[in-house]
């Protein structure tokens, strides 16, 4: 996340800096032992998946579950998360609404979206994804994505 930002200052967003680093403060002021998540997943195989997925995660505690992006920004107002997953099962343009949202409105929470393929990923991250993995890797990548932010 932050290492991100020093190694692509160029290539950064002008609001992406700032989001970086509003986030960083937000981290060192907080004691962190675990991460609270709002996962955005359609009901059904693929967001239970996921659910278990995240019960797997040491660190994790999901706090939100929001069926779409929409409700997702009400959720978001009512109980505090450090970290939206946007899961694949998300259509791209709710996922490219939901990034723009949080970044006006909630600028320091971290954004990953999981996505089918690399490109997909790619341009997740170019529409302000904080992290893009794909879906067959979240159950490793995820986790260390937490200890990383947890321990930094």
């Amino acid at each position: 996340l932050v290492e991100r930002d020093a190694a692509h200052p160029q290539g950064a967003e002008p609001g992406e800096a700032k989001r970086s680093n509003l986030r960083r403060t937000l981290w060192e002021t907080r004691p962190m032992n675990h991460a609270r998540l709002c996962l955005v997943s359609v009901p059904g195989p693929i967001c239970d998946a996921t659910c278990a997925t995240i019960a797997t995660v040491p660190h994790a505690r999901l706090v939100i579950l929001a069926p779409g992006a929409l409700s997702a920004t009400r959720l978001l107002h009512q109980t505090r998360a450090d970290l939206v997953l946007l899961d694949v099962n998300i259509p791209r343009d709710e996922v490219l609404a939901l990034l723009t949202w949080l970044t006006e409105h909630i600028p320091d929470i971290c954004t990953i979206v999981a996505r089918s393929t690399s490109s997909e990923c790619d341009q997740a991250r170019a529409f302000g994804a904080d992290e893009a993995m794909r879906r067959d890797e979240l159950s490793t990548r995820l986790g260390l994505y937490i200890a990383e932010m947890i321990h930094a």
